[in-house]
């Protein structure tokens, strides 16, 4: 090939090249070699599924943190009342946003209702898996805002808000168990057919030794100081009934792996096919006068965090129930002086 030859080629290649550029840039950026727009997703998007397997009985369990509404709920008797259907479709419209157990992320949610009146706030922590239907009618009820414009009362040594029970719309299956009602325990009445009440709710002002099995325990009221907040809310109710009424309703979510390490948070199924909880918050206190610390498990020892919920620790038991506990270490005796 001569000289001259060999100038024609690489000038007619570098010429396809320069072409060839040219044409790639024409084409906006973002398009497959068809010349069609990709597709540019907001955020990755994985099948968690594949990283979350779930047990046939940690499916049942789930299932039942999950129950729809119309699963749990039975019709009460003003269920035909015009504001009750009112009410009950703002409750079924923020039911399925409640959720305790998102098994795709692997997250358990934990809750707190924050009720504000016209004389001071509600802080009230929830048990969700020991009481999931109850607990999740009364959160719809606080993120719907339904709550709102009630009045409170003192009626069977609580505070209560919500209809009578004559005039409920609805229940739903209860929790009672024999156990004492600790002070502050925030709790759903039952009704005569021993369901308890969709919408009428009590914060104990006092220890009612028993009174456990005669309620449904929701949850806790977590105020800094209860004793001053429920005086508070006694001395108003008393000198005036009916003067303390709800002027705002919060939800406050708080995310917890299901997993931690090999042990995984979600309740057991007992052998009547209920959630296997024994872990209500009033338990995870060495100092609450209902129980003896001997009767803990070690690592649950100790106080509540104050002021909100309690770091998670394993499950205490009841009283009554066979402790599983280890021993604690011995006590170290201060040396003497000589």
């Amino acid at each position: 090939m001569t000289l001259s030859s060999r100038v024609v080629v690489r000038l007619t290649l570098l010429s396809f090249a320069v072409v060839g550029c040219n044409a790639r840039e024409d084409m906006p950026r973002g398009h497959g070699a068809s010349g069609r727009q990709l597709a540019v997703l907001a955020k990755p998007q994985i099948d968690m599924e594949r990283f979350f397997k779930y047990t046939p009985e940690q499916e049942t369990s789930i299932r039942l943190l999950q129950r729809p509404f119309n699963a749990a709920a039975k019709p009460g008797p003003a269920a035909n009342d015009a504001d009750s259907k009112t009410m009950v479709e703002k409750i079924k419209s923020a039911w399925d946003d409640v959720r305790f157990v998102i098994p795709r992320e692997g997250k358990l949610v934990r809750y707190r209702a924050v009720v504000s009146t016209n004389i001071g706030d509600l802080v009230l922590d929830t048990f969700e898996t020991f009481s999931p239907d109850v607990t999740r009618s009364l959160m719809a009820q606080v993120e719907s805002g339904v709550l709102v414009g009630q009045k409170l009362a003192i009626a069977e040594g609580a505070l209560v808000f919500g209809a009578p029970l004559e005039k409920q719309a609805y229940s739903l299956p209860a929790r009672a168990i024999p156990a004492p009602l600790p002070k502050g325990c925030l709790f759903a009445f039952l009704t005569n057919d021993g369901r308890a009440a969709g919408s009428r709710f009590g914060i104990s002002l006092r220890r009612v030794p028993g009174g456990g099995s005669k309620v449904s325990m929701v949850g806790l009221l977590t105020n800094a100081s209860m004793d001053s907040v429920l005086g508070q809310f006694y001395d108003a109710l008393t000198k005036k009934p009916g003067s303390v009424v709800v002027t705002k309703t919060q939800v406050v979510k708080f995310d917890q792996s299901v997993f931690e390490g090999a042990d995984i948070r979600l309740p057991r199924i007992t052998k009547d096919g209920e959630l296997d909880v024994p872990d209500l918050i009033m338990y995870t206190s060495a100092d609450n006068p209902d129980i003896h610390p001997r009767d803990l498990p070690y690592s649950a020892r100790r106080p509540a965090t104050p002021g909100g919920l309690p770091e998670p620790v394993r499950p205490p038991t009841i009283p009554g129930k066979k402790p599983d506990s280890e021993e604690p270490p011995p006590k170290q005796e201060p040396p003497k002086k000589s």
